[in-house]
């Protein structure tokens, strides 16, 4: 395949993936139509299915092309110790990208985004510490922290980010340094 193919192909792919995101701001998935999505991408429907066998495909190669991203962007803050700077640029990301995340998080709680996305949430916020806790507690004290963080994150996005991405971090972090604290006391 030439460049120049190559190219198109990715573009029509973006457009496709962007047009899933749009629509998904106002209906739900299972709603949208091969039809809707290509009026909006403004491609016709032979197309779409040179690209994707149906709409499932496209949303999870949406679903696909963020964890990518967001695998890339974590990575790239994994190198401070300085957690409320971790979690503010993580904040920062999603506020940046908030269109997909609304879709992928907020509209979408059932995809596979966001199982991942919960994944990145326990890196970020207590991966080191979460092994100091009783092996017979650990899961749920994860269960908790990561839980309780995507819903405060999910809340935060609904909210149109009115809490800046530093004071939400302060408080993400405080909760989940009180929790572990707390369970350090109580192990003593």
């Amino acid at each position: 395949m030439n460049p120049k193919n190559n190219r198109r192909s990715q573009m029509t792919r973006r457009l496709l993936r962007d047009a899933l995101v749009e629509l998904m701001q106002d209906k739900s998935f299972s709603d949208i139509t091969i039809k809707e999505l290509c009026e909006r991408a403004d491609l016709n429907r032979t197309t779409f299915y040179l690209h994707y066998p149906n709409q499932e495909a496209l949303l999870k190669d949406v679903e696909e092309n963020l964890h990518s991203k967001t695998s890339d962007f974590i990575r790239s803050i994994r190198e401070t110790d300085d957690k409320v700077s971790n979690i503010t640029l993580l904040l920062e990301y999603i506020r940046d990208n908030s269109s997909l995340f609304r879709t992928l998080l907020c509209r979408n709680p059932n995809g596979s985004f966001q199982e991942t996305f919960l994944n990145y949430i326990g890196r970020v916020v207590g991966e080191g510490k979460i092994k100091k806790i009783r092996s017979s507690d650990r899961a749920y004290v994860q269960s908790y922290l990561i839980y309780g963080c995507l819903g405060i994150i999910v809340a935060w996005i609904n909210d149109r980010f009115k809490m800046s991405s530093v004071s939400l971090a302060e408080l993400i972090y405080s909760m989940s340094h009180g929790a572990f604290t707390n369970m350090d006391a109580e192990m003593k």
